[in-house]
């Protein structure tokens, strides 16, 4: 090649650089074919333009440029890197793979590539090979942040968060400047439950990247968790403002506004996220809450079938089994057909949406009904005579035609507020199950003060103990306590005196034994847990004590619910203020028995 083509060519190629560094594609791409005319195989021009054509789409092009010119330069590194990016890109993993490692042996302590590499494991799915090489990338250079980060974002998704946090905070020492590192370590801090410490390192991370809208949704979620809900409000406003078309930040914003009570505001910003994005599952399924909440039902659990994208709803082994038969719906032919009810969620979304299967055999009179439910229910939902078969979540499931999930039955039947199947009891118990010799003289309280530890809200539903010493110290009153699990223990860490409470934790094995205690009490009085269910589908009287926004089934503004008629809601007044619900609750006592509290 001669000195004038040659220096003609550089300069060909200088123009077609500059113009791609300053994103003219056009003049870039012009630049690049007329080095390609004057040398057909000049691999950084190849290279170049199938980087063009890959941005633009035209796969097949590109590919056949990036063969050409590793052709023409088969040790070139940057051709490699570009061209399995490609294959990354269209999902062909193992190409893309060879190439890296075709590349890493030519550039062994190129860090960049071992991330690379672990990035295009990763989406293939091979999860331990990806944390193997970027634990590699890191050995080649321990100041390789992206590295860092990549590993702790695949521990946040299995979901071990303080793990996560330990790789953050490694990354955050060799580079205390780089404002990614500081938003997932703020949000695995939130995953971790670790709010305070989340608030302020996402409060740095809002400084060094104040342009972001990231930095400002996830604090707003920290600070919605710390119940700083108007701190909370500021940042999902700033983030709408820096990022106008997301969809999360609308759905972000609309929880926000729900637990600041403003319903209004929280669903038109549900219905603008749900305009930018259809499809979201969490968006639906938040919206589907705020609507049963404010007491549209009907459109409420239409949109409540979301539930069934979401992860926790995989409870069980057998799901993917039980969903390859037909859904039921009315159309269904029932002559001689089988349908299997598969339970979900808790012990009291089980109790309180059984009562649809007297629905269903009355409607279907000719289906046989099959029933899945946790162990511990089973000798209680057996004194259903509609239920034909009754096995547990993970038992042998024998022959079915269709199916349809517990919740789905109020969807099935279009429930509205008018049209709950609210008679009662719907459930019942045998007194001699667990005989409690009571004194009839007098009054006989079943107490529970907590939930279930596994659910999320626990620490909003848990109540204090020691709050209800003026019932339990009354000479007229006998309490019950109908509490099990972690929470039983309250007891002896109060030095609560068997005159004071009776304990029952260890003779509750499974429901049918509380139902049967229930069923001899004059009341009982419950956070919202499963027992507070219990005690309304068996027409006791219940008193629930509930959080200012409490969970969508207990609806707002009344004391009193659709779902159970014996039952009555003391509510907060204000959030997180609880004197005023226990001042009410003595108060009721005392005018329905006739007897004098001392508080405390």
């Amino acid at each position: 090649m001669s000195d004038t083509k040659s220096d003609t060519i550089q300069n060909l190629l200088t123009m077609a650089l500059k113009a791609h560094r300053e994103e003219s594609l056009k003049e870039a791409q012009a630049g690049y074919e007329n080095v390609l005319e004057l040398d057909p195989s000049h691999a950084q021009a190849l290279c170049n333009l199938g980087i063009i054509y890959k941005n633009a789409q035209n796969y097949s092009k590109a590919i056949a440029l990036f063969t050409k010119a590793l052709e023409s330069d088969p040790k070139s590194i940057t051709c490699m890197h570009n061209f399995a990016n490609l294959y990354r890109t269209i999902q062909n993993y193992d190409k893309a793979i060879g190439l890296l490692q075709n590349a890493i042996e030519m550039a062994p302590k190129n860090a960049h590539l071992f991330n690379e590499l672990a990035i295009t494991y990763e989406k293939q799915g091979n999860t331990p090979r990806a944390l193997h090489y970027y634990t590699q990338a890191i050995h080649r250079d321990n100041h390789y942040i992206k590295a860092y980060n990549n590993i702790g974002v695949i521990l946040y998704r299995q979901k071990r968060y303080s793990d996560a946090v330990k790789i953050f905070e490694m990354a955050q020492k060799v580079d205390p400047h780089y404002a990614g590192t500081y938003l997932n370590l703020g949000a695995a801090l939130n995953r971790a439950k670790r709010y305070e410490e989340a608030k302020d390192v996402l409060e740095k991370s809002v400084t060094l990247d104040p342009n972001n809208s990231g930095p400002y949704t996830n604090l707003g979620n920290v600070f919605n968790k710390l119940h700083q809900h108007h701190e909370a409000l500021h940042c999902h406003k700033k983030a709408i403002t820096l990022e106008e078309d997301s969809a999360s930040n609308y759905a972000n914003i609309a929880i926000t506004y729900k637990s600041l009570e403003q319903y209004k505001n929280s669903a038109k910003s549900f219905e603008k996220s749900l305009t930018l994005n259809p499809t979201s599952i969490n968006a639906n399924f938040d919206y589907a809450t705020l609507l049963l909440l404010t007491g549209k039902l009907k459109k409420g659990f239409e949109a409540y079938e979301w539930r069934e994208k979401k992860e926790e709803f995989k409870q069980t082994k057998q799901l993917e089994k039980i969903l390859e038969k037909p859904r039921f719906t009315k159309r269904c032919e029932t002559e001689d057909k089988r349908l299997l009810i598969f339970s979900e969620q808790g012990f009291g979304d089980n109790i309180q949406f059984v009562r649809y299967v007297k629905l269903l055999k009355k409607q279907y009179p000719k289906l046989a009904l099959t029933l899945t439910c946790q162990p511990e229910l089973i000798t209680l939902f057996q004194e259903l005579g509609e239920i034909d078969t009754i096995i547990e979540r993970e038992g042998k499931l024998g022959r079915f035609d269709y199916q349809i999930p517990l919740l789905s039955l109020p969807y099935l039947f279009e429930t509205s507020l008018k049209s709950i199947p609210s008679k009662t009891p719907y459930l019942n118990a045998t007194k001699t199950d667990l005989p409690l010799n009571l004194d009839t003289k007098k009054i006989n309280i079943g107490l529970v003060w907590g939930g279930s530890n596994t659910n999320e809200n626990h620490h909003n539903r848990l109540l204090e103990l020691k709050r209800f010493i003026p019932i339990l110290n009354h000479n007229k009153i006998n309490v019950y306590s109908l509490q099990v699990g972690e929470d039983a223990q309250d007891i002896d860490k109060l030095g609560l005196s068997t005159d004071q409470i009776t304990d029952l934790s260890e003779q509750l094995h499974d429901f049918k034994m509380t139902a049967s205690a229930i069923s001899q009490l004059d009341l009982v009085i419950s956070s919202d847990t499963s027992v507070a269910h219990l005690a309304g589908a068996l027409k006791k009287p219940v008193w629930i004590l509930l959080q200012k926004v409490p969970d969508w089934r207990w609806l707002l503004d009344r004391n009193s619910s659709p779902w159970y008629p014996s039952m009555k809601l003391f509510r907060q007044s204000k959030k997180d203020e609880w004197d005023a619900v226990y001042e009410s609750l003595f108060t009721s006592i005392e005018k329905k028995y006739k007897i004098k509290l001392e508080r405390v």
